[in-house]
């Protein structure tokens, strides 16, 4: 499927949009004005923005502890979401969620998690809900490397498979987690060749971004040949998708009680 002109300049529009709020996060949170910690998502725009473009209003998404960019990408207004991490009563969860759990039930956005991995089987008990009521609505729970080692998700993966349910596993593979190189801790292909032996089809799709410009690209790869295509085939199956990548700058979160100064 070739995307249209305008498909693209809405999609870098969502990306441009992400980057610019987690910027102003990294500001705010150096000037001690966020409530609690923050992560950015700076650098994973085109994941969430190629993933959410193939989604109906309808269908249903699970975010993880670097949730902005999950969020804005299926339409969740950026106020609501600066005030939950000012902690004000206009936020999405009326400021006591904060940055790592802001949902939105009406966008069918089923809340971000703190928790390492612990949105995959949420995302789960959606798809198997959605498939019970006998519709074609389907469901993503993004995660990182990091959270694919945790036992949840082999277990919400076997289920899904044997369940067949419409859920799509997406792993954002900065292959660092949070600071250690993936090859230390994670053995195998990597995520999306775990799906294998669970009978789920698996897509990996390899993305390195640097600029807005290899944003852009990035997308038209993430929608056209990997997330898009799940989507579309997990209504009557289920997915495993894998994005990988690596970028310079050091995004995990706060470090030494503060933020790197600039973004690159």
């Amino acid at each position: 499927m070739k995307l249209s002109v305008e498909a693209l300049e809405r999609l870098y529009a969502t990306m441009v949009t992400i980057r610019r709020f987690d910027e102003k996060t990294v500001e705010l949170f150096n000037a001690g004005l966020v409530k609690g910690t923050a992560h950015s998502y700076v650098g994973q725009e085109a994941v969430a923005a190629g993933a959410c473009a193939t989604l109906r209003e309808d269908d249903s998404i699970v975010g993880n502890h670097r949730g902005h960019g999950h969020c804005i990408a299926k339409g969740a207004r950026i106020d609501r979401m600066m005030a939950e991490l000012m902690g004000r009563e206009t936020g999405y969860c009326k400021g006591l969620g904060g940055s790592m759990h802001i949902a939105d039930l009406d966008l069918n956005i089923l809340g971000c998690n703190g928790i390492v991995a612990a949105g995959v089987p949420i995302g789960a008990g959606a798809a198997l809900a959605a498939k019970l009521d006998g519709t074609d609505r389907v469901v993503i729970s993004f995660f990182g490397d990091g959270g694919a080692n945790q036992g949840t998700v082999h277990e919400a993966m076997n289920l899904a498979a044997v369940w067949k349910l419409p859920f799509i596993f997406l792993c954002e593979n900065n292959k660092y987690a949070l600071s250690t190189d993936a090859s230390r801790t994670t053995a195998g292909a990597g995520t999306a060749a775990r799906a294998v032996p669970a009978s789920a089809s698996a897509n990996r799709i390899a993305v390195v971004k640097r600029s807005a410009g290899v944003l852009a690209s990035a997308f038209v790869r993430a929608s056209d040949t990997g997330a898009g295509t799940a989507v579309r085939s997990s209504v009557t199956g289920r997915g495993s998708t894998e994005s990988c990548w690596w970028r310079t700058l050091s995004f995990v979160g706060p470090v030494n009680g503060g933020w790197p100064a600039s973004i690159s």
